[in-house]
């Protein structure tokens, strides 16, 4: 037992646990992408599950429960089935935070799809790759 402040502590009580890592699905079109994300993501205590064909994105979300999606919008070029695939998503599994990733977004587009319950946008043209990683942090208290 040591003293600190004249008060009784057990040392292990001290010993900061690590933290367990969070699992992210990266679903993205691009090899070359999932593969500059993933880097930096693993790097920082996540496990990245990879996703390259949306429709196998369920499957996916089911067998490996993750903590949170990145969803690139370059999957569809017609904002309606980015909507429709983003509020389906809300609808069967409201817990799961989901940021998307890609080209830009005028204003009208980008408040279409926070409507549809994203946590944050991120624009490719404006975001380094390893700032995913903080962003990801971010949203899950890391």
């Amino acid at each position: 037992m040591a003293y600190l402040y004249r008060q009784k502590f057990n040392l292990s009580e001290l010993v900061l646990k690590k933290a367990q890592p969070k699992t992210i699905i990266l679903a993205e079109p691009e090899e070359y992408l999932l593969a500059l994300y993933s880097g930096y993501l693993m790097g920082d205590n996540f496990i990245v599950k990879h996703c390259t064909e949306v429709e196998l994105l369920d499957d996916i979300i089911i067998e490996h429960s993750p903590h949170l999606l990145i969803l690139s919008v370059n999957f569809f070029e017609d904002l309606g089935k980015i909507l429709e695939l983003l509020n389906r998503i809300k609808n069967e599994y409201p817990f799961l935070p989901v940021v998307t990733t890609g080209f830009k977004l005028n204003s009208d587009h980008l408040k279409k799809i926070m409507s549809a319950g994203i946590v944050s946008h991120i624009e490719r043209t404006l975001t380094r790759p390893k700032d995913i990683s903080i962003i990801a942090g971010t949203i899950l208290n890391i």
